[in-house]
C-alpha cells in the first residue's frame, strides 16, 4: 500500500511537471512589446529607448534565447500622445505580446494603463514616475522611482544650497510628471516660487516666459521639460544675463542636452536615479556593444530599456507557465542583477533606489552625490 502511494505521488508530480513543460515547449518565440514615442515631441529619446531594447534582445538571442526559445521585440510608436499610447498598446496585445515595455511619459502610461490591465497583460517601465500608480497591487512594474522620491531629492538639494526662490517651468506634454514633481517638492520646503507652463508642440510664448523669469530673478530655475526644450531655454536665459542655478531632471539626461544647450548648460544640476559613473564590467560591455550597434545613442536612456529586457528574460527562465500572474510571481520573488546594480520590487511592483545629483562639468555628466 505504501509503495502504491509513493508511485501515485511520483506519477502526479511528473504529470504536473510535464503539463508545465508542455506549455513552455509550445512557445516558438516570446513576443515582447515596446510601446514608445518615436515620432512625437521628444521622439529622439524614444529612439534611444528602442536602441537599448533591440540590443538586449539581440544579445539574448545570440546566446540561445530563453531555454532555446528566441525573444521577439515588437515595436509600436505611441507618438507621445494619450490616444497614440492606447492605440499602440491595443495593436501590441492583438499581436500576442506577453508583456509591454512602455511608456516614456507618465501621461501616456496613465492613458493606456486601464486597458492593458483589463487585458491582463504585464506592463513594465523604466520611465514613468507618476505617483498615481504607486501602491497598487496590479500588473504594473517599474524600475524608475516615483515623483515622491524626486520631490524629496529636489527639496533636499534646495535646502543644501539654501535656495529660497525658484522658477519652475513645466512642460505640459507630460503634465502629471511636472505637476507632481513640483507638488512633492513643495511639501518638503517653503520657498518663493512661480510656475511657468509650456507645451513643446507650441513654443510661441518662450521669449515671454524667459523675460518674466529674468525679471523675477530667482536663485534657481527648475526645468521640468524634455531635453531639447531644456537646452533651448537654458540658452535663452543665459543670453539675457540670468546667472542663477539651472536644475533639470532625468528627462534631460542625454547628450542632446550638450548639443542643444552648449555652454549654457555647463554647471546644470540634474536630479536622476541613473548613476552617470557606473564602472562595473556589465555596464562597460553594454557601452561597448551599444556604441558598435548604435553609435549615436544615449546610454542613460538606452540602458533602462536594456535592463528591462534582461529582467523579463530572467523572469521567463523561471516561470512555470507563460502568463502574467506567473511572471508577476517571479518578479516579486527574486532579486535581479542588472548593469546598474541589484534591483528588487516591493509588493506593489515599485522599487526603492537612490536619487543622485548629476552635474555637467566640462561637457561630462558627473555624479556629485546622493540626494535621497
Amino acid at each position: 500500500m505504501k509503495n502504491m502511494v509513493i508511485k501515485m505521488s511520483l506519477f502526479l508530480m511528473i504529470s504536473i511537471f510535464l503539463l508545465f513543460s508542455c506549455d513552455i515547449l509550445k512557445q516558438k518565440e516570446y513576443k515582447i512589446g515596446l510601446s514608445i514615442n518615436l515620432s512625437g515631441t521628444g521622439g529622439l529619446s524614444g529612439e534611444y529607448i528602442r536602441d537599448g531594447a533591440m540590443l538586449a534582445v539581440e544579445e539574448i538571442n545570440q546566446k540561445g534565447g530563453i531555454n532555446k526559445i528566441p525573444l521577439r521585440l515588437i515595436i509600436e510608436d505611441d507618438k507621445g500622445t494619450k490616444e497614440g499610447a492606447l492605440e499602440a498598446d491595443k495593436r501590441l496585445i492583438d499581436k500576442g505580446v506577453i508583456a509591454i515595455i512602455g511608456h516614456s511619459q507618465s501621461d501616456t502610461t496613465l492613458s493606456s494603463y486601464p486597458y492593458v490591465m483589463s487585458k491582463n497583460i504585464l506592463l513594465i517601465t523604466a520611465f514613468t514616475a507618476t505617483k498615481k500608480l504607486s501602491y497598487i497591487d496590479d500588473l504594473f512594474f517599474r524600475t524608475s522611482v516615483d515623483t515622491v522620491s524626486y520631490g524629496n531629492a529636489l527639496s533636499n538639494h534646495l535646502k543644501n544650497k539654501k535656495i529660497d526662490s525658484v522658477a519652475f517651468i513645466i512642460d505640459f506634454t507630460n503634465q502629471s510628471f511636472g505637476e507632481e514633481f513640483y507638488e512633492e517638492t513643495k511639501k518638503k520646503i517653503s520657498i518663493r516660487d512661480k510656475i511657468f507652463t509650456i507645451k513643446s508642440k507650441d513654443i510661441n510664448n518662450l521669449d515671454e516666459i524667459v523675460y518674466e523669469i529674468v525679471k523675477m530673478n530667482p536663485k534657481a530655475v527648475c526645468f521640468l521639460t524634455e531635453v531639447i526644450m531644456t537646452g533651448i531655454l537654458s540658452q535663452k536665459l543665459r543670453k539675457l544675463g540670468y546667472k542663477g542655478e539651472f536644475i533639470a531632471t532625468i528627462w534631460a539626461q542625454t547628450n542632446d542636452l550638450l548639443k542643444v544647450g552648449g555652454d549654457a548648460v555647463e554647471g546644470i544640476n540634474i536630479i536622476s536615479y541613473i548613476d552617470s559613473q557606473l564602472d562595473n564590467e556589465g555596464y562597460k560591455r553594454f557601452i561597448d556593444n551599444l556604441m558598435k550597434e548604435f553609435p549615436k545613442s544615449s546610454p542613460a536612456r538606452s540602458m533602462r530599456s536594456y535592463e528591462l529586457v534582461y529582467i523579463l528574460a530572467d523572469v521567463l527562465k523561471e516561470v512555470k507557465k507563460v502568463n502574467s500572474e506567473e511572471m508577476k510571481r517571479v518578479l516579486l520573488s527574486k532579486k535581479f542583477n542588472t548593469i546598474s546594480g541589484e534591483l528588487s520590487f516591493d509588493q506593489f511592483g515599485d522599487i526603492n533606489r537612490p536619487v543622485y545629483l548629476i552635474t555637467i562639468e566640462k561637457g561630462r555628466f558627473i555624479r556629485k552625490g546622493q540626494l535621497f
